[in-house]
């Protein structure tokens, strides 16, 4: 990239006043773990939200990535549609005091395969959209023994 390009771009950043620039909010998404401990190959379901699609959810144990089978919104309808007939949005956490009823019986879950990793203590991460799980503890266990 040429100086004048770079120097171009930087005075329009700078120039750029900070009301314009957009917001950004990271939300801690709740977790749950169906088992804390597996093998390699186990399929542990995460229960929580805020949830959204599969393509773009990403868990890592011990930072590395798990296959995600899929996510699932179940009983959220009424949830969806009271954030939908609000006058106000919604927070961008999805938080709606005034669908807390609504919501209460939305359950949500992500579906994953715990990679092949060496037995031990690790850490399982689940990040989307809305933002991202505190570390959730987990142990990889051996694969069973052949028979």
């Amino acid at each position: 990239m040429s100086k004048r390009i770079l120097v171009a771009l930087l005075a329009g950043l700078v120039a750029c006043p900070s009301s314009e620039l957009p917001e950004f909010h990271q939300c801690m998404l709740d977790a749950e773990l169906s088992a804390t401990e597996g093998p390699p190959g186990t399929e542990i379901v995460a229960t929580g939200g805020e949830y959204s699609v599969d393509y773009d959810t990403t868990v890592l144990v011990d930072a590395v990535p798990a296959p995600v089978l899929d996510v699932v919104r179940s009983n959220c309808a009424f949830c969806d549609g009271c954030r939908d007939a609000l006058e106000e949005p919604c927070n961008a956490c999805e938080e709606c005091d005034d669908c807390s009823i609504s919501c209460a019986d939305c359950v949500q879950t992500v579906r994953f395969v715990v990679p092949d990793l060496a037995p031990g203590a690790v850490d399982v991460v689940l990040t989307n959209r809305f933002g991202t799980s505190g570390p959730i503890p987990f142990t990889v266990t051996a694969p069973a023994p052949a028979p």
